[in-house]
C-alpha cells in the first residue's frame, strides 16, 4: 500500500492506519508516493517508520539521479512510476531507439530494463495484455554494461526537471 503526499498531518494520519493494517497482517509493505528525502525524514521522525518504496516519475530523460541517491541512502526503495515516459517523445529519442534495436528490445523494454538494472522497481503501465506481456519480458533480459552506459549519457544530457507522483 502506498500512502501520497497530502501534507505531513494527512500522511502521517494515513501511515499510521496502514502501519495498524500491516500489524494485522492485512499490507505486507507500506510505502510512500510523490514524497521526497525531507518527507520521507519527517516519516520517519513522527512514525519512527521508514517507508519501503517512494512511488516516483523516472526514466532515462527524468532520471531523478539525485532524489533517488537520497531515497537509496535512506533505505527506500524507488518504484519508477511511467519509466517509458510521459508522453514526452522519450521512446522516439535517437540513442535510446538505436540502443534497444541493437540490445533487440523495443525502446519501452529497453527502459524497462534500464530502471531494473539501475536498482529501481519499474512500473510501467499499459492497458492491453500484449504490452503488458511485452513489458514483463522487459525483467529477463539483462543489459550490456555498454548499453547501460549509453542510457545514462542520454540521462546527462537530458531534460534535468524533477517530477513526483502521488497516487
Amino acid at each position: 500500500m502506498l500512502v501520497p503526499w497530502i501534507g505531513a498531518a494527512r500522511s502521517v494520519a494515513a501511515w499510521h492506519s496502514l502501519a495498524k493494517a500491516r500489524v494485522r497482517g492485512l499490507v505486507s509493505r507500506v510505502g510512500v508516493a510523490g514524497f521526497g528525502a525531507a518527507e520521507s525524514d519527517a516519516l520517519l521522525e513522527a512514525t519512527g517508520d521508514r517507508p519501503a518504496v517512494d512511488k516516483i516519475v523516472v526514466h532515462p530523460l527524468a532520471p531523478q539521479r539525485e532524489l533517488r541517491r537520497d531515497l537509496d541512502g535512506r533505505g527506500v526503495r524507488v518504484l519508477a512510476a511511467h519509466p517509458t515516459g510521459l508522453g514526452d517523445g522519450m521512446l522516439r529519442h535517437p540513442v535510446l531507439v538505436r540502443a534497444a534495436r541493437e540490445e533487440g528490445l523495443t525502446p519501452a523494454q529497453l527502459a524497462i530494463a534500464w530502471s531494473a538494472a539501475r536498482g529501481m522497481i519499474p512500473l510501467p503501465t499499459a492497458r492491453f495484455p500484449a504490452r503488458q506481456r511485452e513489458n514483463l519480458a522487459a525483467l529477463d533480459r539483462p543489459l550490456a554494461e555498454s548499453t547501460l552506459a549509453v542510457i545514462d549519457r542520454v540521462c546527462l544530457d537530458g531534460p534535468s526537471r524533477i517530477e513526483t507522483i502521488a497516487g
